[in-house]
């Protein structure tokens, strides 16, 4: 029963991040807005989601739909890699390391804040 969870919750993450791709796009040699947006968001939705398992208690089943099912496929670090590969491949360094570096700082600031957000709902 938990790879159904992983399966659905992959499925639709594979499927919101093939939307986001065709919505923002991602040009060669330009800042890979696409694959930054999903991971943001990603961390938003892990840090909304660890933030509930600290409160009410891991569950399992959302655990294994959401953060591995669904946040594993819509987030991918080996597109951030390629696309890091590409930018520094093409003599792009400035934007390749403001990717790298923004990846890594916004991402973990979108976690604590995802985990506010819930905080702030929580208190409500």
């Amino acid at each position: 029963m938990n790879i159904a969870f992983v399966f659905l919750g992959g499925g639709l993450g594979a499927l919101c991040r093939f939307g986001l791709l065709k919505a923002i796009g991602n040009a060669a040699n330009k800042f890979p807005w696409a694959t930054f947006t999903a991971n943001v968001i990603s961390s938003i939705i892990v840090g909304i989601l660890m933030a509930y398992f600290l409160q009410k208690g891991e569950n399992s089943k959302l655990y294994l739909l959401f953060i591995t099912g669904f946040c594993g496929s819509f987030s991918t670090f080996s597109s951030f890699s390629y696309e890091t590969y590409q930018l520094l491949q093409s003599e792009q360094y400035i934007i390749g390391i403001s990717y790298i570096l923004g990846s890594v700082i916004i991402c973990l600031l979108s976690i604590a804040l995802g985990m506010k957000m819930y905080n702030c709902l929580e208190s409500i």
